[in-house]
């Protein structure tokens, strides 16, 4: 009798002591587990490449800034020439409205809200966006527009030697019609010798645009 007791003795102690061992590790917070995780996942994850700015400290693009007229202005159309044999791309940026270069009238401004402008290279012409200007109500014509485009014209580089980058064909949305000093209406071709003006950037090998 005494020797069943002991033996009952023993197995509620080994009993309660598993009990007990069950009972710390449901207890373990979860949070330890996760936190492991975690380090064990950042300690593996690749540093991020760098995806933007000018890493290679390359010069900045070439900017000028053009004024264009109607075609009785002078001033229809404006050729730069660059050399490169691979990279070309043209950034517009529309700029508010000069005041005209006709003698006598150099005070006068007609103003517009949107531009837009042809681009050729080698034979290739490409109309940039209906751009806004920058700190002007937009007209309807641009109202969602941005204040500048870039096109691209690396796929019609010749591979060596010089190449001519030419402007032409301004359209804005000046009221000429209904009252010149006004603007707001649909897009047309800029008259006689009204004037528009717009940045170009030009990107070629070896330089940096924003």
């Amino acid at each position: 009798m005494k020797n069943f007791n002991a033996i009952s003795l023993v197995i509620s102690v080994l009993v309660l002591s598993a009990c007990g061992s069950q009972s710390s590790s449901t207890n373990t917070p979860l949070s330890s587990t996760a936190s492991n995780d975690t380090t064990g996942s950042a300690s593996a994850t690749p540093t991020p490449a760098n995806t933007g700015g000018n890493i290679y400290n390359l010069p900045a693009a070439l900017q000028q800034q053009i004024q264009l007229s109607g075609n009785n202005g002078g001033a229809f159309t404006k050729s730069l020439s660059f050399s490169t044999s691979r990279t070309l791309k043209v950034k517009v940026e529309a700029l508010s409205a000069p005041n005209l270069t006709v003698p006598g009238y150099t005070n006068w401004v007609f103003p517009y809200g949107c531009l837009r402008v042809d681009v050729t290279v080698n034979g290739s012409t490409r109309s940039s966006q209906i751009l806004q200007v920058a700190g002007l109500q937009a007209g309807p014509e641009c109202a969602n527009s941005p204040t500048f485009d870039v096109i691209d014209f690396s796929d019609v580089t010749t591979g060596s030697g010089s190449v001519s980058v030419t402007f032409s064909n301004p359209e804005y949305d000046n009221c000429r019609y209904y009252n010149p000093l006004q603007y707001g209406c649909g897009m047309s071709a800029v008259w006689q010798n009204h004037q528009v003006r717009f940045n170009a950037t030009v990107q070629t090998d070896g330089t940096y645009m924003q």
